[in-house]
């Protein structure tokens, strides 16, 4: 499937360095290798509302404008890349919900109706990131890779293909896993320790040609993980690979997952160019790879003020600045772009899960990449299609069209989750399925 947005058109192990659009560019810049780049991160701050419940409106910047606050630019430089022509987009045919013990999934289409069974035992999580269909999908899931990390052997990748078990993968170590839909391409990462350091390595593996490539190897002495967000392609060959730093081994009342920056990394030549500095934690990439959601790091870990989620254009460099509700005292994550980039879905939180009375709550918010504000929904308005009891987890998971979004909703029976779907306006609110959501399939 052919709808990622992409910089240069080269072979999977072949090819020259390739950079990312980076903030403070032009959208036809000149090419140079002397020049650093700028990223500048422009801190509007917005008025206050009149109302102590409802947020101030959006602000849109243009990244050329004088910042009010500036990030570290790195001492690399790079050479800008030609615009990208414009990527085809298609929307998925069916999505994946993982049953509570995570021994399998089954395979929906749009409507909710179940079409397939699939085992996955073993299964490391409910969640997008340890599972990946790996073909197209159209009248019939037989010959469709089904690629999952198995825990049972700390750590293997294996697949069901028509109904057949198989180690791809062997461990240990094997943490993370994202794919290119329906493409039969997933990069994946290992994690191992070494000189008081965590190591994690990344790799890409192709089903057609059945083997895997090295990609990137980096050390932390931090514990900070590589985490794959996704892959981006040009035709049918991926070239680079969307990457974030992740805290590794930490617990606690955790609402958002911490990560810190965003990387651009050459698949052929193993560039890494930054996009993001470490000072911002990327919360949401559109299925093209053209904008980013991105909040500042440790943003939710207390009490604050005046927080905001950031929509970043990375082809014109616009910013747009929404501010969160005055009581999302844990900041914002998750967010969902829509297929055709019109809106983006994310989720606030408030309160604390672990208190000695949890108190923790949810939202779901909508708006247009403009910033203005469509649904304003919490989690017991969302929750009402459900029929989970005491419900305070609502996460926006992917849209189903260009309309229709999916949220997972949890309550007291936080094992058995539940999917409804619901308007881009917040109206039509409706159960769809019942477990965790594990991905879409693509026709």
């Amino acid at each position: 499937m052919k709808h990622k947005r992409l910089l240069l058109i080269l072979a999977v192990l072949g090819g020259a360095v390739l950079a990312c659009r980076l903030p403070g560019s032009s959208t036809t810049p000149e090419v140079s290798v002397t020049e650093t780049p700028v990223y500048q991160i422009v801190t509007a701050t917005p008025e206050e509302s009149e109302s102590p419940n409802v947020a101030p409106s959006p602000t849109v910047t243009q990244n050329s404008a004088q910042p009010t606050d500036t990030v570290p630019v790195p001492t690399e430089t790079f050479t800008a890349p030609p615009p990208s022509p414009t990527p085809v987009l298609f929307s998925p045919s069916g999505f994946l919900t993982a049953a509570s013990d995570y021994e399998s999934v089954t395979i929906y289409n749009l409507l909710g109706q179940a079409l397939a069974a699939v085992r996955t035992p073993g299964m490391s999580g409910g969640g997008s990131d340890n599972i990946y269909v790996g073909g197209s999908v159209e009248n019939t899931f037989a010959n469709v890779p089904v690629v999952f990390i198995n825990m049972d052997n700390q750590g293997t990748i294996m697949q069901n293909l028509n109904g057949q078990l198989s180690e791809l993968v062997l461990g240990p170590d094997i943490t993370y896993l994202v794919g290119l839909p329906g493409e039969g391409v997933f990069a994946f990462t290992e994690l191992t320790y070494a000189n008081d350091a965590l190591v994690s390595e990344l790799y890409v593996y192709n089903l057609a040609m059945g083997g895997m490539n090295w990609v990137y190897e980096r050390s932390d002495e931090n514990y900070r993980s590589l985490y794959p967000l996704a892959i981006g392609e040009v035709g049918d060959t991926p070239v680079d690979i969307w990457t974030t730093h992740r805290m590794w081994g930490i617990g606690g009342d955790i609402v958002f997952p911490p990560q810190e920056g965003l990387f651009q990394l050459n698949i052929a030549s193993q560039q890494e160019v930054q996009v993001l500095t470490p000072d911002f934690n990327p919360v949401g990439l559109s299925p093209d790879q053209r904008w980013v959601a991105y909040v500042p790091v440790g943003q939710g870990y207390g009490d604050g003020n005046n927080l905001q989620l950031t929509l970043y254009d990375l082809d014109t460099t616009v910013m747009v600045q929404i501010p969160l509700v005055p009581e999302s005292d844990r900041g914002a994550g998750y967010a969902v772009f829509s297929p055709d980039n019109s809106y983006v879905a994310w989720m606030e939180g408030s309160g604390w899960q672990m208190a000695e009375v949890p108190n923790f709550t949810s939202r779901v918010r909508i708006a247009d990449t403009d910033g203005n504000i469509l649904a304003d929904l919490p989690v017991n308005i969302l929750a009402s299609a459900s029929g989970k009891s005491n419900p305070v987890w609502a996460k926006p998971v992917g849209w189903m069209d260009s309309e229709t979004l999916i949220v997972e909703i949890r309550g007291d029976d936080w094992n058995n989750p539940a999917l409804v779907k619901i308007r881009f306006d917040g109206s039509g609110i409706s159960y769809l399925a019942p477990g965790s959501f594990a991905g879409f399939v693509y026709p």
